[in-house]
């Protein structure tokens, strides 16, 4: 959690002293909308909704997590060793490549 700290000032009473007060606001922690892109050299299953995550590295987790979902469900391709998974972030940044 990040704290914030805003000043805040009484204007109404400037003409001969002003009261500043200190103001303390609890802000979440930012998340970022994370892409996971199946890719091989012919073909591409590219993710168009994404997941809100708080960290890259909850993204890695995720993703590794998902690929032994779908290894031990038999839902990758089965000739998937041309296959990898990337991570993007919302303007396409390249966060991270796994191999299938």
């Amino acid at each position: 959690m990040v704290r914030v700290v805003c000043f805040v000032v009484d204007w109404a009473s400037f003409s001969r002293c002003f009261h500043v007060s200190k103001v303390a606001i609890e802000v979440p922690p930012m998340t970022q909308r994370y892409y996971f892109h199946l890719v091989a050299s012919v073909d591409e299953i590219v993710d168009t909704v994404g997941v809100e995550i708080e960290t890259e590295e909850q993204a890695r987790r995720d993703a590794l997590a998902v690929i032994l979902e779908m290894q031990d469900a038999g839902d990758l391709p089965q000739d998937h060793a041309d296959w990898r998974l990337e991570i993007r972030t919302w303007n396409d940044q390249l966060i991270l490549v796994i191999s299938l």
